[in-house]
């Protein structure tokens, strides 16, 4: 599980150090988690610590929600709607697993309903497991596993099929 986390907390900081989104972490409770531009991506991985009431990163509204160790994979979406937070992309680092709160896609499709009904999800699931918190959809995304290509996937399919199909036939002609 360690092993998960880990690659977890490297993927979403890279992420949050390209974008000017929010990153939010949560095991039984959400966590906001600053990331800056100038710090080393190792060194703000290593800062994201779950299952810790006091650590860097506090909880929403200082609220305990649920049983520490538990997995509230809606959290960090029940928190955009609460602050009313509108994005054009979710990214969701997940083992797949949900034992706490409303369900995921339940809590996604209230998100879209009231900010963005085009934002999509792209879920990244690290882990052997086969559930999915959505099903696969024309917004929503899921890659399995674990690939430093999975930052360049969400970037062309944000820009649209037509560009990512270009950009595999144009590597498949780089690579005969």
């Amino acid at each position: 599980r360690h092993k998960f986390l880990d690659i977890a907390r490297l993927f979403a900081v890279s992420l949050a150090m390209k974008s000017d989104g929010p990153l939010y972490a949560f095991d039984s409770q959400t966590y906001i988690c600053p990331v800056s531009k100038r710090d080393s991506l190792l060194t703000q991985a290593q800062r994201i610590e779950l299952n810790q009431g006091d650590n860097l990163y506090k909880k929403q509204a200082g609220n305990f929600v649920g049983e520490v160790s538990g997995t509230w994979t809606s959290g960090p979406l029940e928190v955009m709607i609460s602050k009313r937070e509108k994005v054009d992309c979710i990214v969701c680092i997940t083992d797949g697993q949900q034992n706490q709160g409303e369900p995921f896609a339940d809590v996604l499709a209230k998100y879209r309903e009231q900010f963005n009904p085009q934002c999509q999800l792209f879920v990244l699931d690290v882990s052997p497991y086969l559930n999915a918190p959505v099903p696969e959809g024309r917004l929503n995304f899921r890659l399995a596993g674990w690939s430093d290509r999975a930052l360049k996937f969400i970037a062309l399919a944000k820009r649209g099929f037509g560009t990512l199909a270009q950009s595999i036939r144009e590597n498949r002609g780089a690579a005969e």
